[in-house]
């Protein structure tokens, strides 16, 4: 635990140091350039397939606009639970370092949502930081993001392994698994949320649930799902968090 607090007092100075006024930051009334794509076209979840190869440069860029929605929409509802999880953890067994710390989590937290909100709003009418191909209000949100996002990655590793150390050795082999079973479900879920048929009808794509069904289950499709999460799945099964099979 005291490297959790080093690295916390660390975190929440660079906080202080890097904050942020996203109200301030972002141009709402930016028109987005027709011509630049708003995913990374690698990242667009048709990439893998032969639907994807006949897409026009017009589909490919309206499909990459709303996966982009659907992408916020996504990180939207996920941060609502996170938010709700650590303010309920608020100074009930932290250090005040942590508890600090804590504070600034959810501030920029709170920040992220109102950003992925109100481009889903403003752009959307619902609810890749390097790569020149984009619009330049969406790589300037994307570095806004991964700057918090680096921070929060950090603190979150060290307290996991922290907690996981502490109180795994008096849990039961079945509540083991339980935790296990719930981390690679809720991967699994998070991805398919990734694959939505109502993007391509919105993109104006015919047959959105079969497209849906020939993306997800493409195998190259899979590898790359494997792919982006091994950092995260390197880490659970590293700290033998994670012990069952994973199949994303």
């Amino acid at each position: 635990m005291l490297d959790t607090i080093a690295l916390s007092k660390t975190l929440s100075t660079a906080s202080v140091k890097k904050f942020n006024n996203p109200f301030e930051s972002f141009h709402w009334d930016h028109t987005l350039d027709p011509e630049k794509l708003y995913f990374s076209p690698e990242l667009i979840s048709l990439y893998h397939t032969d639907a994807y190869a006949e897409l026009t440069t017009e589909q490919i860029r309206t499909l990459s606009f709303w996966e982009y929605i659907i992408f916020f929409s996504i990180k939207i509802h996920g941060e609502k639970s996170l938010l709700q999880g650590v303010a309920d953890r608020l100074y009930k067994q932290w250090p005040p370092e942590i508890s600090e710390y804590l504070h600034h989590f959810l501030d920029e937290e709170n920040k992220h949502m109102s950003v992925f909100g109100k481009f889903c709003t403003v752009y959307g009418n619902k609810i890749m930081a390097k790569d020149e191909r984009l619009d330049p209000l969406v790589r300037q949100i994307n570095h806004y993001h991964h700057i918090d996002e680096a921070r929060h990655l950090a603190f979150g590793r060290k307290i996991v392994e922290a907690l996981f150390t502490n109180y795994a050795p008096t849990w039961s082999d079945e509540r083991r698994e339980r935790i296990s079973t719930y981390l690679v479900n809720y991967l699994q879920s998070t991805w398919k949320e990734y694959y939505n048929p109502s993007v391509y009808t919105d993109a104006k794509l015919p047959n959105g649930y079969a497209l849906y069904q020939t993306a997800y289950k493409n195998s190259q499709a899979n590898a790359f799902r494997l792919s982006a999460s091994e950092k995260c799945l390197n880490f659970f099964i590293d700290k033998k968090i994670i012990t069952t099979e994973i199949i994303l």
